[in-house]
């Protein structure tokens, strides 16, 4: 046999073997890409979205409605006894103080040194966790525009 012919069926099966790889990895990659889409698609819709596509009442009751001002939601002081109602106002301002001190925070840290339920009623009102403590850093932004109390930069 001479060496070209074994040299051009080296390089054939190379490239039949790279031909089934690149395969098998476009297969692997569609394969995930369509698990994904699919545990996307099938998630629960978060609470503000369900509320939305409720049939809508009929339109003399939505304009005796619109004509009343929203009912106002108290928070019930932490330790009075009741389960709190935390509001949008009351969770962001329970956060603040979290976010001016020197600690790190995240979700463990405040279900553990914070208020009861605090974490819960973040990812109900927000979606997620991350969404309130960004909602509460622009509250300290506004709060302290020269940077906040415990972190100032000199």
């Amino acid at each position: 046999m001479r060496r070209e012919s074994m040299h051009d069926a080296i390089d054939e099966r190379v490239r039949q073997f790279e031909t089934s790889l690149r395969r098998i990895a476009l297969g692997m990659v569609e394969k995930i890409i369509r698990q994904e889409l699919k545990r996307l698609y099938n998630r629960p819709k978060p609470r503000a979205l369900r509320a939305t596509f409720k049939r809508a009442a009929p339109k003399r009751e939505r304009q005796e409605r619109t004509a009343l001002p929203p009912p106002v939601q108290e928070t019930i002081p932490i330790g009075a006894g009741r389960k709190p109602t935390w509001t949008r106002e009351a969770i962001i301002e329970q956060l603040v103080p979290f976010l001016v001190g020197k600690t790190a925070v995240d979700a463990t840290f405040i279900s553990r040194h914070g208020p009861r339920g605090l974490v819960a009623a973040a990812r109900k009102t927000f979606g997620r966790f991350e969404a309130a403590m960004n909602v509460a850093s622009l509250r300290v932004s506004q709060l302290y525009p020269d940077g906040a109390p415990g972190r100032r930069m000199r």
